[in-house]
């Protein structure tokens, strides 16, 4: 404890310390005079006054630069340890700084708290010989950490009395706490105190967040619209904030979803590599229950009764969408080849998308009315004029239209990518033509003699251009004003309708269900059917300015 006199000199100091820099102020800042032109002369009893203030301050500065040195020399190692250890940390950012001490802070919280527990002793006594002891209380009432009483002790190692300053530690804890700042983009928010708890505020804030409350409020579930809605949203939310998301605390929010929405922990990831056209969550592991096991076993044998199937079919839904964004193979699943296999296809699209399943029939009659003026407007090619001429001639209501008016979309929506050919053993590029969007979508054979081989031949024309047959309508007729049946294939599935929209929606639906990727020819086609007629907008679609023109 410091004497009486060395308080004296202490406030002394500090009050020629106070008038040297009020002097000092004043030399810097001089009041200038009023100045008489006449009789100005110079303020030499100001100026004799200035440098003996000066002088003054000198001394005082070297005084005290003496007694610092003093206090120095007395500090033991454990004060420079500390001090070293300031100065480090006095190099870094600002934002660092401030998480160095609430950092600093916290480690010694849980030091004291474990040297509690080991001691088991109300009060915790230091070595006499150090200069400073430390003792911490605990109220006999207290059942919360939070409300101990922390009792720092600041000792002279020749007094035997020591005063001491009691505070809670919340007060403790407000005292060395970084100053809060307001939100800046470069700073950034420590994600374990920003996690949003309350995510109905952050759909509300978020576009398209009111269709998930929606799916919700109505079904008490999410179908996989609206968990990636959701999962899109709370990733904005994120990035706004500039947190980043590790996989760890992306598995703490699928715990929030899964208690307000009543929802299975999704954690949607991609998988690396290639992007397909179509992604849709992937489900994480689930321990399967021996029921669905069983059902699974069932359908793999069993065809009939049809309502049976159709039952267990939606009862392994999400055993079977897990297996197809992993490593899908229809021979678990062969029901897919079965010739009412479309119809667990639309099983499974509902699941996914719902409300989007009847897009296309929906929205057809009126479109097909409405495209035909920019059909006659754009349309140049002599191929395509053919295909016009001939549907300027009919009726709309006749089944031949929708084809014809299918096949000139893709002229409306010409194909941007290129391949490299072989030709002469040199490699050339070529761009892909309106003629490849539409044999990519619709292949055309005069008889069911020709399908086998018109098949293979566009798999080896594929082949060559490193490209893989995916599911394709096949149109079979004399020609393509005459056409009698309509197939959608892909690897072993081959399924048969009466008209084109019924082969459309299929073919569409298997890209979905199976998560395949669009023809790179005719993508620019099927983005179109899917964002105008299904209503399905994915944020990794790529943007295509011709298909907004149709819209």
């Amino acid at each position: 404890m410091p004497s009486l006199d060395e308080t004296s000199v202490d406030k002394d100091v500090f009050t020629e310390t106070v008038n040297d820099t009020q002097a000092s102020q004043t030399i810097e800042n001089p009041v200038e005079p009023v100045q008489n032109r006449s009789s100005w002369r110079p303020p030499i009893k100001r100026q004799r006054h200035n440098d003996n203030i000066i002088q003054m301050m000198e001394m005082r500065s070297k005084e005290r630069q003496e007694i610092v040195s003093s206090l120095q020399a007395k500090e033991d190692d454990m004060d420079l340890f500390f001090k070293s250890i300031a100065l480090s940390v006095k190099k870094l950012r600002p934002d660092l700084i401030n998480d160095a001490k609430l950092k600093s802070l916290q480690m010694v919280f849980q030091l004291e708290v474990r040297n509690k527990q080991l001691t088991g002793l109300p009060h915790i006594s230091r070595d006499p010989n150090t200069s400073s002891s430390m003792c911490a209380s605990i109220p006999p009432n207290s059942n919360s950490l939070r409300n101990r009483t922390i009792s720092l002790r600041m000792a002279d190692p020749s007094n035997s009395e020591v005063p001491t300053v009691s505070r809670t530690s919340h007060e403790f804890e407000s005292e060395f706490q970084p100053p809060v700042r307001p939100f800046s983009p470069n700073i950034i928010v420590n994600k374990s105190l920003s996690f949003p708890t309350d995510l109905l505020s952050v759909l509300q804030n978020f576009p398209n967040g009111n269709y998930v409350i929606h799916v919700f409020n109505k079904d008490k579930k999410l179908n996989d619209a609206a968990r990636k809605i959701l999962v899109d949203a709370i990733v904005a939310w994120h990035i706004e904030r500039k947190i980043k998301i590790s996989r760890d605390y992306f598995e703490k929010v699928s715990i929030v979803i899964e208690k307000q929405f009543n929802d299975d922990k999704y954690i949607y990831f991609k998988k690396r590599g290639l992007k397909p056209s179509v992604t849709i969550p992937i489900l994480t592991d689930e321990i399967e229950s021996e029921e669905c096991e069983n059902l699974a076993a069932w359908l793999r044998v069993n065809s009939e009764p049809w309502t049976d199937v159709q039952t267990h079919w939606k009862n392994t839904f999400k055993k079977r969408r897990r297996e197809i964004l992993l490593n899908f193979s229809l021979d678990n699943w062969p029901l897919f080849k079965h010739s009412q296999g479309f119809n667990l296809i639309d099983l499974d699209f509902y699941e996914i998308y719902e409300e989007k399943s009847y897009g296309l029939f929906r929205k057809w009659p009126n479109y097909k009315n409405k495209i035909i003026n920019t059909l006659n407007a754009k349309i140049k090619d002599k191929q395509n004029l053919k295909l016009l001429k001939y549907l300027n001639t009919i009726n709309s209501s006749e089944a031949i239209s929708d084809t014809i008016i299918a096949l000139l979309i893709h002229a409306l929506l010409p194909p941007s990518v290129k391949y490299i050919s072989k030709e002469n053993n040199k490699k050339i590029i070529l761009k892909s033509t309106i003629k490849d969007s539409q044999d990519s979508m619709f292949l055309h054979v005069k008889t069911l003699n020709d399908f086998d081989n018109r098949v293979e031949h566009l798999k080896n024309h594929l082949t060559e251009r490193n490209e893989s047959l995916q599911p394709i309508i096949v149109v079979v007729g004399i020609d393509l004003l005459t056409i009698t049946n309509y197939y959608v294939i892909y690897d072993q599935v081959k399924y048969k309708f009466q008209n084109c929209l019924s082969a459309i929606d299929a073919c569409f639906k298997i890209f979905h269900v199976l998560n395949l990727k669009y023809p790179v020819s005719s993508i620019n086609t099927w983005t179109f059917f899917q964002k105008y007629f299904y209503e399905i907008h994915l944020s990794e679609d790529d943007l295509i300015y011709y298909v907004y023109l149709l819209t």
